[in-house]
């Protein structure tokens, strides 16, 4: 390890910072030019994971934490990747090397009526319009770069009818991308409508498996990268009395498991998640997480935010902080495969 790294404070609560085990990984792989899967199942080696958060218009931080990695050349790095949400979008523009492409989103496409209206009862946040119209036509997603990539793609989503989550490995499941991405995005209530996945509804992942953690480390992976829309001081506080009241009339249509469901996520699922990330949970031997989110005096945004002044100054937010854990590889920081 080298000085510069050595002299610089180490962060708690599994924060990143260019000296972290999961870091170093993903800088030794960038410097040698490795691909994702290259060293799968090798005896010893990293299975390296990112799983990024959503959560809808604070989904511009995750993507923009995306956009940074693929400027320093770290796209095709990650052995899998896990997303939900608008955290699966992101991941999707990401692999597609088209994350600094797909960030435009938030700033030029969902900041209008055509997506977020309040007065729209059922689909203030439409989603349709997101998938169907934006990523498929106005900020085309390059499909085929995403079902190519080395890094093998997982979508988390929440069955509509029982409330018990799906994790889609894109690539070896073969369902339309596009269906995936307009199911995981479906936040209840806000988009109150289900997508049908081969004859079955399914809404957002986030409900089910908040920041999919605990299937990275299903399935294998050791060094985890996650990616996160809210600071390590946010705590989930359950949906108050006065809120149930309000949203009651759109929940109805729902089933009383999925209802369940949807409440255990904004008091327990999320918190549980969040505790896994930041160490507060004792994990399996041998898994190592990283963890980029915005900070204390980070600029605020929230899911419906559509104010493009503060969009950019958390994607600006967002950026820095993510150049700042990979430092060492930033342009000029030299070629030394060796860390």
């Amino acid at each position: 390890m080298n000085a510069e790294v050595s002299a610089a404070p180490v962060p708690q609560d599994n924060q990143a910072w260019p000296g972290h085990p999961v870091v170093q990984e993903i800088i030794r792989r960038g410097r040698l030019g490795l691909k994702g899967n290259s060293e799968w199942g090798a005896p010893g080696a990293a299975k390296l994971g990112l799983v990024v958060e959503g959560g809808g218009m604070r989904g511009i931080y995750s993507g923009s934490c995306l956009v940074a990695l693929e400027q320093l050349g770290l796209t095709d790095v990650f052995d899998k990747v896990f997303g939900e949400s608008a955290g699966a979008i992101n991941s999707c523009y990401f692999l597609a090397g088209q994350g600094a492409f797909g960030i435009k989103i938030y700033l030029e496409d969902l900041t209008s009526l055509k997506f977020a209206n309040p007065l729209r009862f059922g689909t203030m946040l439409d989603v349709g319009y997101a998938i169907d119209v934006v990523v498929k036509s106005i900020k085309p997603l390059d499909v085929e770069r995403v079902l190519s990539s080395p890094s093998d793609l997982y979508i988390a989503l929440t069955d509509a009818i029982t409330g018990e989550g799906r994790l889609v490995d894109v690539r070896g499941e073969k369902i339309d991308l596009l269906d995936l991405l307009r199911a995981t995005g479906a936040i209840v209530p806000l988009y109150n409508r289900a997508v049908s996945i081969n004859g079955h509804p399914y809404v957002d992942g986030g409900i089910s498996n908040p920041i999919p953690i605990r299937s990275a480390i299903s399935a294998g992976c050791t060094h985890i990268l996650v990616v996160l829309t809210r600071p390590v001081e946010f705590v989930s506080t359950p949906i108050p009395q006065w809120l149930r009241l309000c949203i009651y009339p759109m929940l109805r249509r729902w089933s009383s498991a999925f209802v369940t469901s949807f409440y255990s996520r904004q008091s327990t699922r999320y918190n549980d998640t969040r505790n896994i990330a930041f160490g507060r949970t004792i994990l399996q031997k041998g898994v190592q997480i990283a963890v980029i989110a915005p900070g204390a005096d980070s600029p605020s945004f929230d899911r419906s935010t559509t104010s493009r002044q503060k969009l950019l100054a958390a994607k600006d937010d967002a950026i820095r902080r993510t150049q700042a854990v990979f430092t060492n590889l930033a342009p000029g920081a030299g070629s030394d495969p060796t860390i």
